[in-house]
């Protein structure tokens, strides 16, 4: 930020993470995070998370890469059969059916807020962190109308292009400068509770 600009909101898109499987612990270190973001007068915006069940195209053939933990070799008779499956399959190849979970909304919710808070008059620079391309009319919008926005991707690649003709502020996310960002290991939250760092993002 220049000294004469001043923070006026900062909004986080996601959607609530669902369990996966009996023990799965990721819901709660998302929601440990989404509070401390909150407390920090972050202003939290949700999508939502779909579930769904599909049968894909297998990518490999082989019996260590084919599906984790690897299926067992018994005198090499699970490969042929694997290659039995192949042929069968010819002239696709095996499809596996796959539990997916899927985040729906957010860039719909990115875009919307970006131009309320636009026609709202509530800004006069904006910080876009996304790679997603489908954010590049509501980006346009902005600068055809002499709104000034900063692009930053988090994945080198991703949607690069139709961004830097969107506009003429585009950049990758700085890792480094991201680790050297993060909240400290322990956070009090308001009512004094110690809300501490989980030994996975460590």
């Amino acid at each position: 930020m220049l000294p004469n600009q001043e923070l006026q909101k900062v909004y986080y898109f996601t959607s609530r993470i669902r369990r996966r499987f009996e023990g799965d612990k990721a819901p709660d270190r998302q929601n440990l995070y989404l509070r401390i973001l909150e407390n920090s007068g972050v202003n939290l915006v949700f999508g939502r998370t779909e579930r769904n069940e599909n049968w894909v195209r297998v990518a490999s053939q082989k019996r260590k890469e084919i599906i984790k933990p690897e299926i067992d070799s018994f005198l090499g008779l699970t490969q042929k059969v694997i290659n039995r499956t192949f042929v069968r399959a010819r002239p696709d190849v095996p499809k596996a059916l796959v539990k997916t979970f899927g985040e729906k909304g957010t860039d719909v919710n990115i875009a919307s807020l970006l131009l309320r808070d636009h026609f709202k008059n509530e800004f006069s620079t904006a910080l876009l962190i996304s790679g997603d391309s489908d954010l590049v009319t509501p980006v346009e919008i902005l600068v055809n109308d002499l709104r000034e926005i900063h692009v930053v991707i988090p994945n080198n690649g991703q949607g690069n292009l139709r961004f830097k003709k969107a506009c003429e502020s585009v950049e990758f996310l700085d890792l480094g400068l991201v680790a050297s960002c993060q909240f400290p290991d322990k956070v009090i939250s308001p009512k004094g509770k110690i809300l501490r760092r989980p030994d996975e993002w460590v």
